[in-house]
């Protein structure tokens, strides 16, 4: 199904197209937008055109061609949020009736993003209970995947207490009593030995009055 998004000055009637009067109802300039056929990826090409944004409470025109197979189709729609920051958030809406509606306002309340609109025929509802829904659908597998995550880590605990090791069995030096251990004894010096004498040379020395 082909898609394009206009200003309202630019707004050409097509008779082979749905139009549907889109509100910018988030805090912030929207600077792409994105559909897809509901739960099936991956989503089509931005949009709005290049340079271009979507102003807060501003309003634009999508346009869906017409389609027989597409008469009860929902799409997904994901936005990529400005922020007065500067910031960029992406925020996505469920299960949105498009090809059935006259106008849209996309919505976000405490965290949920929902898309309240008014069909073709004057009746006003909401995407918010598929919304609640897909949030909490998230919850659980969010939920699932950190429980998996700690049972991972509880296992990989004991495994890593038994490998680490203990520098003391290593390192571990005995006490000892110092008196167990005498110190060698020195070695005396070597004296030396008087030259030998004989009966020949031997003097009886004199002694001497003064």
């Amino acid at each position: 199904m082909e898609r394009s998004l206009r200003s309202p000055r630019k707004t050409v009637e097509r008779r082979d197209a749905t139009e549907v009067a889109l509100t910018n109802g988030l805090d912030g300039e929207l600077t792409s937008l994105k559909l897809r056929n509901s739960g099936k990826q991956p989503f089509g090409k931005n949009l709005i055109p290049s340079k271009k944004t979507v102003a807060a409470k501003a309003e634009a025109r999508l346009f869906l061609e017409k389609s027989k197979n597409d008469a009860n189709a929902t799409y997904d729609i994901q936005v990529t949020r400005r922020g007065k920051d500067g910031k960029e958030t992406t925020v996505e809406f469920v299960k949105v009736p498009l090809a059935n509606l006259k106008s849209a306002k996309l919505v976000e309340d405490n965290g949920l993003a929902y898309v309240s609109y008014v069909t073709a025929d004057g009746k006003e509802d909401s995407t918010k209970k598929a919304a609640q829904a897909q949030k909490q659908a998230n919850e659980q597998v969010k939920k699932k995947t950190d429980e998996q995550t700690k049972q991972v880590e509880e296992q990989a605990q004991p495994q890593a207490q038994e490998e680490a090791y203990d520098e003391s069995q290593y390192y571990a030096v005995d006490d000892y009593d110092s008196s167990e251990y005498d110190a060698a004894p020195e070695e005396a010096p070597a004296q030396e030995s008087a030259p030998a004498q004989s009966a020949d040379n031997c003097m009886t020395a004199e002694p001497e009055w003064r």
